[in-house]
């Protein structure tokens, strides 16, 4: 038995990162050669095969990332990359990286070999004049809604305003890994998922989130239709003690959401503690028609983190965090959350050998520990047939150790990991009225299912002159059985244990015509097998429609068979990003209505069984575009788009977002302490419905954004804007339909005025 546990950042720049460094001692440079190695900010990597310009001199940096300069004390050193465009670095800064021997960098947008988006979130507790302002978005109380900035990211609604599930794609649920640091997730207790990974995730501790599109990012799991990794702040030393903080608190008028979230940091030279927390509450808001939509929620998080340096290549990490939420509305569901109660532990080790071939080996183990309850006392029914209520309980546990080698044909990053998903509970119905008044019946909904996954993996990279090949590799044991099994499940199922093989592989091709552009091809097969619901979840209505759901343990594993071609160009005053991709899948796993099984409640029109579509394909495209139309003001616009088929039946898949476009005009003055925004985004109808499914199309909508925000001085930071500028009545095509009053659709809220308080201690 699982015990009991008590547990909007802005700054979606698909990619712009300023460009950072480290300020050192300086020292006059005398004529003589100087090695300085390039590293990349973020990921503390070398920036291997980079061209530089510096004076007369010319060069490649080697794999280690390293360049030989002779220095003088007036020339401009100008590094080119594709992932970096053109970076300069003025003389004073070469100064410093010469003592220092190190020359930090970081991508003005982001530009990767994979198909991948950077979304940044801020910069951490010591942001100053180089300005993220992303503390309005780090204040979300939900990574879900917080993902859909971006365009190719959508979510299916429940909620006004919480638990938003990610659809990437097309991709959703278990078929997208969703990670923390590139290890640690979380199991969704309700079988109608009201609390999905996402909603998990405390963004005010998170650096940036790393969207990997497609089968290719197979090192953080089996990435079956994309992985998306939030990658946390990283603990910070000090040569003597000091303390840094933040407070940021939001009011939102419509739903009078009020928002807060606080850092405290106490570093040394071998030590650093974070404490972090926020609070979040809000009440039912208005629609574009000034109808109430019932969307109260508490969210509430708190928690550690502890960074220990026993030697200078050694770092131990570990962090606790509790999460908690209550008396959550959820209109489109027949119960409310009353209480989610969440723990995610971890405990990290890191160890940098510098030289030598073997540069670096981490390992990570992790547990997270869901406690949810759901029931129906928040609903106004008239009558009110019967009570219901759902205790449930999740386990997501295991870890992850990976070394990373240099070899003389390139970088390989090689490693294992394991993981274990439970999940148990029982739905309680009391009737009220009729013949049966005062039965209690007892529904077993996850019969304690179990999964686990042993993996291994590989990556390497090889660059050669011009053009750089990628090759990753994974392979996954999948065992499954139920601890507490239903009968009337045995019934249908005399089997309920199953160990499957599944093996992954991609390859990626750059080439990189000069420094501003390059092509990328990519190839990828991944196979998964069923997740605990698709497998095992017993007579419960957790899809599209009223239809109850019952799991199937003998679902084939399905695959994703894909390819990507992306075109960049990444100049200092426009930057364009294109990429198409196709998806042909096999043993889709999909669902069809069994007239031979009975559904558990009267009011379902019957039963769905998890079944394999034989074959089912996905395409689309993602662009991307930014323009600095003059030194104050950038345009960036974006539009993603997917189309999905069951081949079989020549009919459209379920909950395939329709095509979303947006433009954003960001400008900035004095200085870069204001910077006024303006967000225009444009979605079509969906008309390519699964009707099969009671899926319904959705009409077109167009709303508008406008924000302003300044700088007031170092530690003092202001947000005002309006959300739905034009008041638009809309939802999005992902929202599931109210039930009371039936089938309505759940709006989205109308026009809504926030202010955001930002400070810093340093």
């Amino acid at each position: 038995m699982i015990s009991r546990i008590y547990t909007k950042t802005y700054c979606l720049f698909t990619g712009c990162l300023l460009m950072l460094f480290l300020p050192m001692a300086t020292n006059t440079l005398a004529q003589a050669q100087s090695t300085i190695q390039v590293i990349e900010q973020q990921s503390a990597e070398p920036l291997s095969f980079a061209t530089f310009n510096y004076a007369e001199q010319k060069g490649m940096a080697n794999e280690k990332g390293q360049i030989e300069l002779v220095l003088n004390d007036t020339s401009l050193l100008v590094i080119h990359h594709v992932a970096y465009g053109s970076l300069s670095f003025s003389s004073s800064e070469m100064k410093m990286a010469a003592q220092s021997g190190q020359l930090f960098v970081a991508a003005k947008r982001a530009v990767t070999l994979m198909p991948v988006t950077v979304v940044g979130i801020h910069s951490g507790s010591r942001q100053k004049e180089t300005l993220g302002l992303g503390y309005h978005q780090q204040l979300s109380h939900d990574a879900g809604a917080f993902l859909q900035l971006n365009p190719s990211v959508s979510g299916i609604r429940k909620s006004g305003s919480y638990g938003f599930d990610p659809v990437v794609r097309g991709f959703k649920y278990d078929q997208l890994n969703l990670v923390i640091d590139g290890v640690q997730c979380a199991t969704a207790a309700c079988p109608n998922r009201m609390d999905p990974p996402a909603s998990q995730i405390s963004l005010n501790m998170m650096e940036h989130v790393e969207l990997f599109k497609g089968p290719y990012a197979l090192r953080f799991g089996n990435g079956f239709g994309g992985t998306i990794n939030f990658v946390s702040q990283k603990t910070l030393y000090t040569d003597s003690p000091d303390v840094t903080g933040r407070l940021t608190s939001g009011f939102e008028h419509n739903g009078s959401i009020l928002r807060n979230e606080a850092f405290v940091g106490l570093s040394n030279k071998r030590a650093h503690l974070g404490l972090f927390g926020s609070w979040s509450k809000g009440s039912s808001y208005s629609d574009g028609e000034g109808n109430e939509i019932l969307s109260r929620f508490m969210r509430g998080s708190a928690g550690a983190v502890l960074g220990l340096k026993p030697a200078e290549q050694q770092e131990i990490t570990m962090s606790a965090t509790r999460n908690i939420a209550r008396d959550v509305d959820f209109p489109s569901l027949p119960m409310d959350l009353i209480l989610d109660d969440t723990w995610l532990l971890n405990v990290g080790h890191s160890l940098n050998f510098g030289s030598g071939r073997t540069n670096r080996w981490r390992t990570k183990l992790y547990a997270s520990l869901v406690d949810h309850f759901m029931d129906n006392s928040l609903k106004n029914l008239d009558p009110r047939p019967m009570n219901t209520e759902t205790d449930a309980r999740t386990l997501n546990a295991g870890g992850k150790t990976e070394v990373l080698l240099w070899l003389p044909a390139g970088r390989l990053i090689a490693g294992t990991d394991m993981k274990v998903e439970e999940a148990e509970g029982s739905r309680v119905r009391t009737m009220l009225t009729g013949p049966m008044a005062g039965k209690v019946f007892v529904d077993n909904a996850w019969q304690h299912g179990r999964i686990v996954r042993n993996g291994v993996f590989a990556e390497f990279t090889a660059n050669r002159s011009n053009q750089v090949f990628v090759v990753s590799a994974r392979l996954d044991v999948d065992q499954s059985d139920i601890i507490d099994p239903a009968d009337e499940f045995v019934q249908v199922y005399e089997n309920t244990t199953s160990t499957q093989l599944n093996p992954s592989l991609s390859a990626g091709y750059t080439h990189i015509y000069d420094p501003n552009v390059s092509v990328s091809f990519w190839l990828g097969r991944s196979q998964r097998s069923a997740s605990l619901t698709e497998r095992y979840i017993n007579f419960f209505p957790v899809g599209i429609d009223p239809y109850e759901l019952l799991g199937n343990p003998e679902l084939k594993p399905e695959t994703n068979n894909q390819a990507d071609f992306s075109l960049k160009y990444n100049g200092n005053e426009l930057s364009l990003s294109m990429n198409f991709f196709a998806s042909y899948l096999q043993e889709y796993i999909s669902s069809t209505i069994d007239s031979s099984l009975t559904p558990r409640l009267a009011s379902s029109p019957g039963v769905r069984r998890y079944l394999n579509l034989e074959k089912a394909m996905m395409t689309g495209f993602e662009l991307s575009f930014s323009y600095q139309l003059n030194s104050m003001i950038t345009a960036n616009i974006d539009m993603a788009y997917t189309y999905g088929l069951d081949l079989n039946a020549k009919t459209p898949l379920p909950e395939i977002p329709p095509l979303d476009m947006r433009l954003k005009l960001i400008s900035k003055h004095f200085k870069g302490k204001l910077q006024p925004e303006l967000s225009i985004r444009h979605v079509l109808a969906q008309q390519l419905v699964a009707r099969n499914f009671g899926e319904t199309s959705s009409p077109s909508f167009t709303i508008a954004d406008l924000s302003a925000a300044y700088r007031f001085s170092k530690t003092v930071g202001f947000r005002l804007g309006i959300t739905n500028l034009f008041n638009e009545h809309y939802y999005e095509h992902l929202n599931r339909a109210m039930r009371i009053p039936s089938g309505t659709p759940l709006y989205a809220p109308g026009r809504s005025f926030f202010a955001t308080l930002n400070l810093y201690l340093d």
